[in-house]
């Protein structure tokens, strides 16, 4: 899913804004639990930003990976809702488990539709945890219209 946020800041103002906004200052004594908290980074125009507390990681929790980009009106922030890598190698190694454990029970003499059936409830927890979540779609959109704001 990609996202497109404009703004008629320049490309040097918003990447300031983007590091005003962002930096761990402003969350500091925030509550984990009930404050939104975002951990950022930014190397050059390339930005990451992730929803969730400093203190620990959530699995599968949406990230956004993106660019600060400039036109002739101004500057975007421009990118994709994804999950973090190690959420897709943890995926990759569920995948590699269920499949080892799929075949043990086929060559036990389960039968190919029970295979099946297990193959699709695979594919559809997967999908679940895999796809970007709408509740931190919309915290991610009102961060980067706070950010994309003029003045």
């Amino acid at each position: 899913m990609t996202m497109i946020m404009k703004s008629k800041l320049t490309k040097r103002q918003l990447a300031e804004r983007w590091d005003e906004r962002t930096s761990p200052q402003r969350f500091a004594g925030s509550d984990d639990m009930f404050d939104n908290i975002f951990v950022a980074d930014r190397k050059g125009d390339k930005i990451k930003v992730a929803f969730k507390p400093r203190t620990g990681t959530y699995l599968f929790s949406t990230v956004f990976r993106g660019r600060i980009t400039e036109d002739e009106e101004g500057s975007a922030i421009t990118g994709k809702y994804t999950k973090s890598d190690a959420d897709y190698v943890i995926a990759g190694i569920l995948v590699i488990i269920f499949t080892a454990v799929l075949k043990a029970l086929y060559d036990r003499g389960i039968g190919a539709i029970k295979i099946y059936i297990g193959m699709l409830i695979c594919a559809a927890v997967l999908f679940v945890f895999l796809v970007p979540k709408r509740g931190a779609i919309k915290k991610y959109r009102e961060l980067f219209k706070d950010i994309t704001q003029n003045g």
